[in-house]
């Protein structure tokens, strides 16, 4: 396939002849000065066909350290405008956003200047979000920022650490859900490190919302956050001043508790006449996972007694 600005593409360039050029022209090896003319160009199928290759190129594996080479590429080449169409600014907003650890990043353009319509401005604000986290403390909650944070990915943040201690610190019900989100994404893809991830769950456990808290222990429930274990006074935290902590919420208490090695939480939810039947089965089924032998006649004489134990369940 030809790439080089020979006669016939200066031709086509001229012409401004989009089909043939992009029949002609290949991301992996269109030199970056013809790359350069195409997003500048005066005529938009020309610039939406270079912004198109360019993107691309960013895509095409080439080596080890062909990335840097890419995204310094595509910082040279981008322009600072946000575009004459909804479809080339979405271009731009995007091949914006891929720049995320490359410094320095390329300003921005105006793009709150700009008459957009709203899933291109969403674009911009989850490109902006994804370089500078700090964006949160000045963009309204609504649901433009919830979902410019919905389709942003970890893996897509230029810090995600701070992406998601940021939208811990909002506050907002809506953007802590898209933090632990995001936190399990950063984990399993190990751009987040373990012992800052934990420290901020456990800050969630005092969030009014219930779900958020009870994301927030299942979280801390699993084995990788187990590895040195809560204070039993977060848990019966969690639960107490929720009034118990009953449904969801009681249970990732209950479960919590167990991986964390609180038995004492889980004895006093099973013994407790008062509390809720299935939260009393659960605590008991979770020590009998548990049980040493020394408990067996304790859990014997509890399901004997707790009303709410079918024979040989509880």
């Amino acid at each position: 396939m030809t790439t080089l600005p020979d006669d016939p593409i200066s031709d086509a360039l001229d012409r401004a002849d989009a089909g043939l050029l992009a029949r002609r022209l290949d991301a992996r090896t269109c030199p970056p000065e013809l790359l350069g003319r195409l997003v500048r160009h005066p005529v938009p199928r020309l610039r939406h066909l270079g912004l198109t290759l360019l993107a691309e190129r960013r895509d095409i594996p080439n080596g080890p350290n062909a990335d840097d080479g890419q995204l310094a590429l595509m910082a040279r080449l981008l322009p600072d405008t946000v575009g004459s169409s909804p479809e080339e600014s979405l271009l731009l907003a995007g091949l914006h956003a891929r720049l995320g650890p490359r410094k320095p990043r390329p300003r921005l353009p105006d793009w709150r200047a700009a008459a957009l319509p709203a899933r291109v401005r969403i674009a911009w604000l989850r490109t902006e979000l994804l370089g500078d986290p700090a964006v949160l403390h000045t963009e309204p909650a609504g649901e433009p920022l919830y979902r410019a944070v919905r389709e942003s990915a970890a893996a897509d943040a230029h810090r995600p650490d701070r992406l998601v201690a940021e939208l811990i610190g909002t506050g907002d019900p809506v953007l802590q859900a898209e933090a632990l989100r995001l936190a399990r994404e950063g984990l399993h893809a190990g751009l987040l490190a373990p012992a800052f991830l934990r420290d901020r769950l456990v800050r969630l456990l005092d969030a009014p919302d219930h779900a958020i808290v009870t994301g927030a222990l299942r979280e801390l429930a699993e084995p990788w956050a187990a590895v040195t274990p809560l204070s039993p006074s977060l848990l019966t935290r969690s639960a107490g001043a929720r009034g118990g902590g009953g449904g969801a919420l009681g249970s990732a208490v209950l479960v919590a508790a167990a991986r964390h090695g609180h038995h004492a939480v889980l004895w006093n939810t099973a013994e407790d006449p008062a509390g809720a039947p299935a939260l009393r089965r659960q605590a008991v089924e979770l020590l009998g996972e548990r049980a040493e032998r020394t408990d067996v006649g304790r859990l014997v004489a509890l399901a004997a007694t707790d009303p709410s134990c079918s024979p040989g369940r509880c």
